[in-house]
């Protein structure tokens, strides 16, 4: 593809000529030599943009996460959640069900929006007591009859002991948590679908449970970031062909260690440049034709999940592997100089016999 490389290079820098509107060059190149060292990242690429060209609503919902998803500290907790589901396909159904619930019932995203902005709002809840805010929500019967009178601990589960303070300190917030949680509890549809993702994304033995964990704690110092995500998976149910098949493109981006850190800014810049993403195009109908329909008929195919990275970073995981640390350089051995032989004693002149 060495010439959709120049034809994009050449136009790339008349394109920087004419508008004066800086940008990284050098991350266009980068990204563009990443794509196409395989036609199938850059058949997906052009699909996927050309499928968020004729649907605005995605593309929208797209582009406010891709931004975030260009923040690094985001794209890893966001990442290590969308991989935990890829190893553990019983949780991907249970979350997949959960979100197309809420995405097709009005009353039903109402209700649960109550309670996550209530989560996310000024009360600190999440920051506060995540585990034992989980375990509520997981366990709706319990919680109700807790909310009702947090003085029954005894009553209790031993996992909402945290909250007894933090509602006796904040009774407005048990009242309207009660209350958002009564109406949730009225619908048939949260115990098919909603209670039981809330259940199981609490358990800490499964990886997704933790990989949520971690995700939650850092949207809660940063609420917007939460309905970024939560809204794009939202759009994203209302149509499953092709959520399944962004999903796949997403999980193809992150195995290519370029594309893992710069597709996303890559993204950027041509929303804020379109004669680049025009150039691009163009140079790629030239060499490949028409872009074939994205996203496909089939279902996407399985991708193998990612080496699993530690958890917590130890001073071990800081140290380079044994096999490609150098081997410490051996000190020469002094040796002494030899001592010089001693000289042998000459032998004395033997005495001439006498006659």
């Amino acid at each position: 593809m060495m010439g959709a490389a120049q034809t994009l290079a050449c136009i790339a820098a008349c394109a920087l000529t004419l508008s004066g509107a800086p940008y990284d060059k050098h991350l266009i190149d980068t990204v563009w030599t990443a794509l196409n060292a395989d036609p199938g990242l850059v058949r997906h690429h052009r699909g996927y943009l050309a499928y968020l060209d004729t649907h605005p609503g995605v593309a929208s919902s797209e582009e406010a996460y891709g931004d975030l998803a260009a923040l690094s500290g985001f794209r890893q907790v966001a990442g290590q959640f969308d991989e935990a589901l890829n190893r553990e396909p019983d949780m991907q159904r249970l979350f997949d069900r959960f979100i197309e619930a809420v995405a097709q019932n009005d009353a039903l995203r109402h209700s649960v929006d109550s309670i996550l902005r209530l989560a996310f709002g000024q009360g600190g809840l999440l920051k506060k007591e995540p585990e034992a805010f989980a375990y509520l929500l997981g366990h709706p019967g319990q919680a109700l009859e807790f909310l009702e009178e947090p003085s029954r601990l005894r009553a209790s589960p031993a996992e909402l002991e945290p909250l007894v303070v933090y509602f006796k300190e904040r009774p407005e917030i048990r009242e309207r948590l009660l209350g958002h949680l009564e109406n949730l509890h009225e619908q048939a549809a949260a115990h098919t679908y909603v209670f039981p993702w809330w259940r199981a994304v609490a358990d800490s033995t499964k990886e997704s449970g933790r990989a949520y964990a971690r995700l939650v704690e850092q949207l809660a110092d940063h609420p917007p970031r939460f309905w970024v995500w939560y809204r794009r998976a939202i759009a994203l149910a209302a149509a499953p062909r092709a959520r399944d098949w962004i999903q796949y493109w997403g999980r193809r981006v992150r195995r290519d260690p370029i594309l893992a850190r710069d597709y996303r800014a890559y993204l950027r810049v041509l929303r804020d440049h379109p004669e680049l993403k025009r150039a691009a195009f163009d140079a790629w109908d030239q060499d490949l034709g028409a872009i074939p329909p994205w996203p496909p008929q089939d279902e996407p195919p399985k991708i193998a999940p990612l080496k699993r990275k530690p958890e917590r970073i130890t001073r071990e995981d800081l140290m380079p592997e044994s096999p490609r640390r150098p081997a410490k350089p051996a000190k020469p051995s002094v040796r002494m100089p030899a001592m010089p032989e001693r000289p042998e004693r000459p032998l004395k002149p033997t005495k001439p016999e006498s006659l």
